[in-house]
């Protein structure tokens, strides 16, 4: 089967005895666009739109303010392999998530910047009438470096991201420290006034909590470590000053426990 992305999205909801599987639409905005499916068989394709507004720049002081803005919807049973390339698109929204935050640049050296944010926000299930407050708090790191002359991206970002269901006051939480690595490889051209180049990425995920899942014995598997190797093309420089700093767009291959995942890529390939 061809599923497009996250594992994580089949953590379980805190329950005393049991586990209670869901397509937790809740992380889209950390996890990335992809489908999400559950024990029972559901899915949820998940399409999630980073936008950041720059409030403060660096030049102006010693510390640069973006505010965040990622928006999320999802579609329960839709198959993108199958119903996208006929043409079948999906008759509305089931669920919709808006995450609004706050992320501070503070420039450590003219290579190295740190970024702590904070997250606060909400998604709506349509399906189920139900809406979930969603937070999350961490630090991202970057390094720019060069070897031989060649460009390199270095990123680190340590968070904890939970839910509570507001309506049944089931939560979930857990923690993560993912490490990437991204190598612009070849110059594009220039398209719409902006330099383009086609890069490769490597990453690195390990999470605090066992992501549970159903093999096809119906035990329970545990994913708590992934790696993924990909590709983006499309804007080599950040643009403060747009509504979309920096689009991009690839493909990822993750791989956890034999398992073998597919994600697509809006943006940087991480963070």
């Amino acid at each position: 089967m061809f599923i497009l992305a996250a594992l994580l999205v089949l953590t379980a909801p805190e329950s005393r005895g049991s586990y209670i599987f869901e397509p937790n639409y809740s992380y889209a905005a950390y996890l990335g666009t992809g489908i999400y499916t559950t024990a029972v068989g559901d899915s949820l394709g998940v399409l999630n739109i980073p936008i950041a507004f720059p409030l403060i720049k660096p030049e102006q002081r010693s510390w640069g303010l973006d505010f965040k803005v990622p928006v999320s919807i999802g579609f329960f049973n839709y198959d993108f392999e199958e119903d996208l390339p006929s043409g079948n698109l999906p008759g509305g929204f089931d669920t919709v998530t808006v995450l609004p935050g706050v992320e501070f640049r503070v420039p450590m050296n003219d290579l190295w910047s740190l970024h702590p944010f904070v997250d606060l926000g909400a998604g709506r299930n349509f399906g189920t009438d139900t809406t979930n407050a969603i937070y999350g708090i961490g630090l991202k790191s970057y390094f720019n470096f060069s070897l031989a002359g060649h460009p390199f991206l270095l990123g680190n970002r340590l968070y904890n991201a939970g839910y509570r269901n507001l309506d049944t006051d089931q939560y979930d939480s857990f923690t993560g420290l993912e490490s990437g690595i991204h190598v612009p490889l070849t110059g594009t051209g220039i398209i719409f006034n902006r330099q383009t180049d086609l890069a490769v990425h490597y990453q690195n995920f390990i999470y605090s909590e066992n992501l549970l899942i159903s093999n096809d014995k119906g035990q329970l598997d545990s994913y708590n470590i992934q790696n993924e190797i990909g590709f983006t093309w499309g804007a080599t420089q950040i643009k403060k000053n747009t509504l979309y700093q920096q689009p991009r767009i690839g493909l990822g291959v993750r791989v956890s426990n034999g398992v073998r995942i597919y994600r697509l890529v809006f943006g940087m390939p991480f963070f």
